[in-house]
């Protein structure tokens, strides 16, 4: 990263231009369909002798994840709904229409079954949207009337303090049913999560129950706290690093702040944080990071060089 950065600033293009090259194409906040094949072709296998489901889908974006599961499960489920806080994305998903980009985790035969063509756009088939809805809603409020066999809450919690982590895990434990489903992104961990679930894993693919017993000193927290440990700190940075190069911005966000908040000192942490955010295009809140690490480490050189590339 360091030897790029040099070599965008010996380049002679504005600020602008190079914050732009830097971090332009680098973001993936946004969904797409399929997204994390292994998860979908799991799915099925994981949920053999449901029936009538009910699904929710947390943080649903465009609506690429409600679709997707409704082509996946067609036949299987009652109803699926997709909620977010962004009502321009939920009138997105509303539409069903997409380009080209959003569909590239797909094959041409499975394009042909879902879509159909209007023009550069792709209109999701309308057998395909029966028993889907779409709403304006915040995590927190969601009603509690109705349980759900199947929760979809990938790559929501990334984003989220301690406290909120907490409440929307207490949140999603109560919203689903008690032999249902929790389906986290890939490389999502918690240790909130671990004392309310425990791992299910099908395949290449881990999905979360509700515990059937409670925790004191939990393998699977044990397993975790030894792995993260301090007596390990080269091969946790190395894992963070590992994901930053492979492109796996939200899941080295995700374990970023997950060693950032098991050991604050950490200032290899606190960088890895900003990176993962600058990269993923939230430029504000890589800044605000980088303000509050600043204040930690105040003679850090490679800090004040992340703050320089934050500035063009």
């Amino acid at each position: 990263m360091e030897r790029t950065i040099k070599r965008l600033m010996s380049l002679d293009m504005s600020k602008k231009s190079l914050r732009a090259v830097a971090l332009s194409n680098l973001a993936v906040g946004e969904s797409y369909f399929f997204r994390d094949r292994e998860t979908w072709e799991a799915i099925p296998k994981a949920v053999p002798n449901f029936k009538n489901l009910e699904i929710l889908s947390i943080g649903c974006s465009e609506g690429e994840e409600v679709y997707t599961a409704s082509f996946v499960l067609k036949g299987w489920f009652k109803k699926i709904l997709g909620i977010d806080v962004d009502n321009r994305k939920i009138e997105k998903a509303l539409l069903g229409t997409y380009n080209k980009w959003k569909l590239r985790g797909m094959s041409v035969h499975e394009i042909d079954r879902y879509f159909r063509t209007s023009g550069e756009d792709f209109k999701v088939k309308d057998i395909y949207k029966d028993g889907l809805s779409f709403k304006v809603l915040s995590a927190f409020h969601i009603p509690m009337e109705n349980k759900y066999d199947v929760i979809f809450a990938r790559r929501v919690m990334i984003y989220m303090n301690d406290e909120g982590v907490s409440d929307l895990v207490n949140k999603i434990h109560d919203l689903l049913k008690d032999d249902g489903l929790l389906i986290l992104g890939k490389g999502e961990i918690y240790w909130q999560i671990l004392e309310k679930f425990e791992p299910f894993p099908v395949g290449k693919a881990v999905f979360w129950r509700k515990r059937r017993r409670s925790v004191s000193n939990g393998t699977e927290i044990d397993i975790v706290k030894v792995s993260l440990s301090e007596d390990e700190p080269f091969e946790r940075v190395e894992m963070v690093k590992r994901l930053l190069n492979a492109g796996l911005y939200e899941e080295a966000l995700s374990w970023s702040r997950f060693l950032k908040n098991d050991n604050l000192r950490n200032v290899l942490a606190w960088k890895y944080e900003i990176l993962s955010l600058a990269y993923m295009g939230l430029h504000e809140e890589a800044l605000k990071v980088l303000r509050e690490a600043k204040k930690r480490f105040p003679g850090d050189i490679e800090i004040r060089r992340l703050e320089r590339v934050l500035a063009w």
